[in-house]
């Protein structure tokens, strides 16, 4: 229980650097394995954190949307008159 609460307390450090991530790489960058980042990301998708965006079975792909929302938020571009 413990490595797991690790886990995703240092996977919350990194997807606030690089909000989309995939497990094979985020384990070698972490010096975790991929099956205990595998779960940690699992984990954070059922706690609503992330959202697996990939739709495969393997090599998927999570974004934590809620945080690119909030750092996206003003950024849309200004409506013109074109009166």
């Amino acid at each position: 229980m413990e490595r797991a609460r690790f886990a995703c307390e240092e996977l919350l450090k990194h997807i606030k650097q690089s909000p989309v991530v995939m497990t094979i790489p985020l384990a070698n960058q972490l010096g975790m394995s991929p099956p205990t980042v595998r779960k940690a990301l699992e984990s954070m998708v059922t706690l609503g954190i992330l959202e697996e965006i990939s739709g495969k079975n393997r090599d998927k792909v999570y974004m934590y949307r809620k945080y690119l929302d909030i750092l996206e938020e003003g950024t849309e571009p200004l409506p013109f008159d074109n009166e």
